[in-house]
């Protein structure tokens, strides 16, 4: 066998393994906070770059958003105009009258229209002077019918080549058929007005482009960099709208520009705009205020380290300090339930150790059998005033609600678990309790045999102290189950219930030195038992003995009761022998109305007589009261 190291030893060695930790860990720590340090300094670097250019894109996203707007706006009153103009040539008979063409000739006055017309089904073209004109082959009055109302892709204008149009065509309805087709041309000039910009001065480069034919609509609407705009390819214009940022490099300026694409509401529209990287980087003047900070996260990361050295030491410290006291408060538990089958005041001992290391206002324990309440155990504070009697109505109720509930918990008055926990509110509110730990003590099938509980006690150790102790109070009620079951077979009758003859006995020699001033004896026998039991069977006789126990039990209810006999009874009481006898009578008057006799012999005597010398007499006056039973039918001898 190993040789087991002293107490003093075992010492040691833990200190030297907690030692050798703590050094480990330091160099640990150390070696992660130089790492720290040398990838801050790179992490650093990339992200100036990141929040410079996430603060450009967050600026052209929010001027864009404004640009949008403003767009959007116009075209909305471009649209609205020639919705108005639909609606009314709807209710005209004639289409090609001069009330129309006035009509036309008015709302092409308007300020984003350069041209109206009506083209009707032979592909001939209302002007607003009256003309007709027929259309180019590209636009038919077919595909406008099919596909109105929308608005077109950018087109040439068939007048000037050089000049780029955009139309938007409304059917016109009536009695169920398309008589024509309402047409208006934009002038994309229109949306090149001054957008007061301010977002880094003049600088920043505006276009809208077209997304499904990846075409540029309009170039420069803003800043000196015309080519800016239209310098992208089919490829990045597609590209950009679907990632929305990007940036390119201009090969006669060298210089990279950052744009941003956000989608119109207009027929696959996007807005782009750019700005040079040089004016992006100017924003890096940022780096000093990160650089300065990066100092003082060095400063503060070495402070850090130290203090949280001290503060683990101090930590580590209180909490070996809180597992030595939590231990020894359970082995102080475990030693006051060791032997509480014999002394049950242990278990409030137990509860004041509990409420002391809680500073509990009072503990208690409730023993459970079956569904209810068996015994409660209670210790309360002295500067409490509370009646115990109430809080044997609380173990009640807490017993009643643990069945239900089967877990423990913790609960203030505020706060009952939950909403609906009516049944927990009411146990808080009626007897007054702000906060309330109860855990369930399982026995050895894991059914609950016991609740245990502390009022107003600590509550972020409450629940983890009841817990630890559990065992040990399942282990103390499991034992005074036991103690108490074999006592009571040693002490009490199996057949009537009553205290046997060893407790009599016992009683006997307690009396020797401790007895009230006035003691009585009560010594009743059954008569006829033998009888009764040859002649109707021992099952008949037992009833017979369990009336007679019960009609003494009934009637000296505050005395003792003992079987000390096969057909004897004895009662020990405080009360005047005149008394006695008086219920004495009224025993052998139940039983009689029961079919059977009993013989009674009272006596009484003081602190100077013997309890022996009263048992005696009480014996022979009730030898007496058979006798003359006996004498007063023959028949009756052998009946029982």
């Amino acid at each position: 066998m190993m040789p087991v190291p002293d107490k003093d030893q075992l010492k040691e060695l833990t200190r030297l393994k907690l030692i050798s930790r703590q050094r480990l860990s330091t160099v640990v720590i150390t070696a992660g906070l130089i790492l720290l340090l040398s990838v801050s300094f790179f992490l650093v670097s990339g992200q100036l770059r990141r929040y410079c250019n996430d603060f450009c894109f967050y600026l052209l996203h929010r001027e864009a958003q404004e640009i949008k707007k403003d767009i959007n706006r116009d075209i909305a009153f471009f649209r609205n105009d020639m919705d108005a103009l639909g609606r009314l040539l709807e209710g005209e008979k004639d289409l090609t009258s001069e009330y129309v063409t006035d009509l036309l000739k008015a709302y092409e006055k308007k300020e984003m229209i350069s041209q109206l017309g009506i083209m009707f089904p032979d592909n001939q073209v209302l002007k607003p002077d009256g003309t007709f004109v027929m259309s180019s082959d590209e636009i038919s009055f077919e595909l406008l019918d099919r596909q109105a109302p929308f608005f077109s892709n950018i087109r040439q204008d068939d007048k000037d080549p050089d000049r780029r149009i955009l139309y938007y065509a409304i059917p016109i309805e009536q009695e169920g058929s398309i008589r024509g087709v309402l047409f208006g041309i934009i002038k994309l000039d229109f949306l090149s007005k001054d957008f007061e910009v301010s977002l880094f001065g003049e600088e920043i480069s505006i276009s809208i482009v077209d997304s499904e034919n990846m075409d540029v609509i309009l170039a420069n609407l803003h800043g000196s960099h015309g080519e800016h705009g239209g310098g992208h390819s089919t490829q990045d214009v597609g590209d950009l709208h679907e990632s929305g940022r990007f940036s390119y490099l201009i090969p006669k300026q060298e210089e990279s520009m950052y744009s941003l694409c956000e989608p119109m509401d207009i027929r696959g529209w996007s807005l782009l705009l750019s700005i040079p990287e040089r004016i992006v980087l100017d924003a890096a003047q940022y780096i000093g205020n990160i650089l300065f900070r990066l100092g003082m996260f060095q400063s503060i990361i070495f402070l850090s380290y130290f203090i949280w050295v001290l503060l683990r030491t101090k930590r580590e410290t209180r909490f070996k300090e809180s597992e030595v006291r939590h231990i020894y408060y359970m082995y102080n538990v475990q030693q006051i339930l060791f032997d509480a089958y014999r002394k049950p005041e242990n278990i409030v001992l137990s509860l004041e150790e509990i409420a002391r290391t809680l500073g509990a206002k009072d503990a208690l324990l409730a023993s459970v059998a079956g569904d209810s309440m068996y015994r409660a155990f209670i210790w309360q504070d002295e500067g409490e005033s509370g009646d115990k009697n109430q809080k044997k109505q609380l173990a009640k109720a807490l017993v009643q609600d643990m069945v239900k509930r089967q877990e423990g918990y913790t609960a203030a008055a505020g706060n009952a678990l939950g909403e609906a926990d009516d049944g927990l509110r009411e146990i808080l509110s009626r007897f007054a309790i702000e906060r309330l730990t109860a855990i369930p003590i399982e026995g050895r099938e894991d059914q609950i045999v016991g609740v245990l509980a502390v009022i107003d006690g600590d509550e972020r150790r409450s629940m983890d102290c009841l817990t630890s102790v559990a065992f040990s109070f399942s282990m103390a009620l499991d034992n005074i189950c036991a103690y108490e079951t074999i006592e009571k077979m040693g002490t009490t009758d199996a057949l009537t219930c009553l205290k046997n003859r060893n407790s009599y006995e016992e009683l006997l020699r307690k009396y020797e030195t401790d007895r009230p001033d006035c003691l009585t004896c009560v010594y009743a026998d059954a008569n006829g038992l033998h009888e009764l039991n040859n002649s109707q069977g021992h099952e008949a006789g037992d009833k017979m003995l369990k009336s007679v126990a019960r009609a003494l039990a009934e009637e000296f209810e505050d005395g003792s009761v003992f079987r000390i006999g096969g057909d004897e009874f004895l009662v020990f009481t405080d009360m005047a022998e005149e008394a006695a006898a008086g219920l004495a009578a009224e025993v052998k008057g139940k039983v009689k109305e029961q079919g059977y006799h009993v013989s009674v012999g009272t006596a009484s005597g003081g602190r100077e007589v013997l309890p022996v010398a009263i048992v005696k007499t009480a014996e022979q006056r009730m030898y007496e009261d058979k006798r003359q039973y006996y004498l007063g039918s023959n028949d009756r001898r052998k009946m029982r």
